[in-house]
């Protein structure tokens, strides 16, 4: 009897034993189907975030359309329209303004899908009085070009009859333009 107990014994040992291997299996099993579901998570909401990425990004460039437009028409001027632009700006304030000299800058910046952009600086001399000189400075300011203006100087004028003051205006005026043909 003394070994009918001991099989039984060993037999409940096995089975206590083979139970926990069975425990142990169905916690990693679910364990892994736990991690495999928070990595399907994961990557739908990594696809949904790049949906919704793109998405913005195709509303930004739909709503920036025309802001996109005018700004390559502003820097697609070519040289003979530019320096047209300028001397218009003189006759707008009463005075002839005159592009002395037109020089490429040696920067260049390579647009992507189009031609390089290319900065040129302009040298414009005008002569009148003093508030035509600041009513141009004005206009320079306005252009209807993607510029800046690096220096103005401004003296008065030797000569001529002392009742008139009359003023010289040098300017030089940086413009941006992807056309440098004329």
């Amino acid at each position: 009897m003394n070994i009918h107990i001991t099989y039984i014994a060993w037999l409940l040992l096995v089975a206590a034993f083979g139970l926990w291997g069975a425990v142990v299996y169905v916690a990693l099993s679910i364990q892994t189907q736990a991690q495999a579901s928070a990595t399907d998570v994961a990557q739908s909401q990594y696809q949904l975030d790049r949906v919704a990425y793109a998405q913005r990004i195709s509303a930004l460039a739909a709503d920036t359309k025309d802001e996109r437009q005018r700004l390559d028409s502003l820097v697609q001027s070519d040289l003979v329209s530019i320096v047209g632009i300028i001397e218009e700006a003189g006759k707008n304030a009463r005075i002839k303004a005159t592009v002395s000299d037109a020089l490429p800058d040696a920067s260049q910046r390579e647009l992507p899908g189009g031609a390089p952009l290319q900065v040129v600086s302009f040298v414009v001399q005008a002569q009148g009085t003093f508030s035509d000189m600041i009513k141009l400075a004005g206009i320079f300011e306005r252009l209807p070009l993607v510029s800046s203006i690096e220096s103005i100087d401004l003296e008065r004028a030797t000569g001529g009859d002392p009742k008139v003051s009359l003023w010289h205006l040098t300017t030089r005026i940086r413009v941006m333009t992807t056309s440098i043909s004329s």
